[in-house]
């Protein structure tokens, strides 16, 4: 075998072979039928992996050692996170370097990127997850694109299953306020239900905190939109959110005493 450079550089040539042998033990002319490949590559593949102590060839068959089964279980998983990487290249350039979210956020996740034909798919995931959220909700915004989002939170707030928390940079919150005063309001005078304003990463955070169960959304923006979402259930990613989430607000400003005090001031008629 030999040094560990020449070995992933023999899986990553010889993955597809080395992946047929670790489902079953196979014959050359198999893997040419079944690879489509000729025969002289089958027998470089094989000449290759065996080199490697990937492959070991058992009454007439090659089979992948325990060694090969491992390394390509390691190398395929590898493969799709890095696909993943690359499909997502635009959010992860979102994350901030001094803190960037655990891999966790990336695997089982689901990621759902805006189209170009118009349709807003991430925005309506958004606004579902406040829709159908119990427990604990808690988000940051750091601009808001959806108008429908702060009649969705009110409607949240109202309900008695859920204490509802949100934090929004400072110029979101003025102009949300300007448009959806009475609806800010609203939620402002629920015993449930907060808001603040702070400063935070460039990207929103939202998590559902139903007890055992978690959902977790990361909001990509790019320029004049959202660029999409991430959506992951995971423990870890649920803690890391949480606390990004803790850090920023122990910074904000509370803003609910002085929209109930506007709710709460008496014109005089004379």
């Amino acid at each position: 075998m030999g040094d560990v450079s020449d070995v992933i550089d023999t899986i990553r040539k010889r993955s597809d072979v080395l992946a047929e042998l670790a489902e079953e033990p196979l014959q050359p002319r198999e893997l040419v039928d079944r690879l489509a490949v000729s025969r002289s590559t089958v027998t470089r593949a094989l000449g290759d992996l065996e080199d490697a102590d990937l492959v070991a060839k058992r009454d007439g068959r090659y089979v992948a050692t325990r060694f090969g089964e491992i390394a390509i279980e390691r190398f395929e998983r590898y493969s799709t996170e890095i696909e993943t990487l690359v499909s997502i290249k635009p959010l992860t350039q979102a994350f901030p370097t001094a803190d960037p979210p655990p891999i966790e956020l990336l695997e089982g996740a689901d990621i759902v990127l805006q189209r170009h034909d118009g349709a807003f798919r991430p925005l309506e995931i958004v606004e579902e997850t406040f829709r159908t959220a119990s427990g604990a909700a808690i988000a940051y915004f750091p601009t808001v694109v959806n108008p429908n989002l702060p009649r969705v939170w009110e409607r949240t707030a109202g309900e008695s299953d859920t204490d509802l928390t949100i934090i929004l940079e400072g110029e979101t919150y003025d102009c949300l306020r300007t448009r959806y005063e009475d609806e800010l309001t609203a939620i402002a005078s629920q015993s449930d239900a907060a808001l603040y304003v702070g400063d935070g990463p460039s990207f929103g955070l939202v998590c559902i905190d139903a007890g055992d169960q978690f959902t977790v959304l990361v909001v990509i923006y790019a320029a004049g939109g959202v660029e999409g979402v991430i959506v992951n259930r995971s423990a870890e990613l649920h803690e890391w959110v949480r606390g990004l989430f803790d850090r920023i607000r122990t910074d904000a400003d509370p803003v609910d005493a002085s929209l109930r005090e506007r709710d709460s001031v008496v014109v005089d008629p004379s």
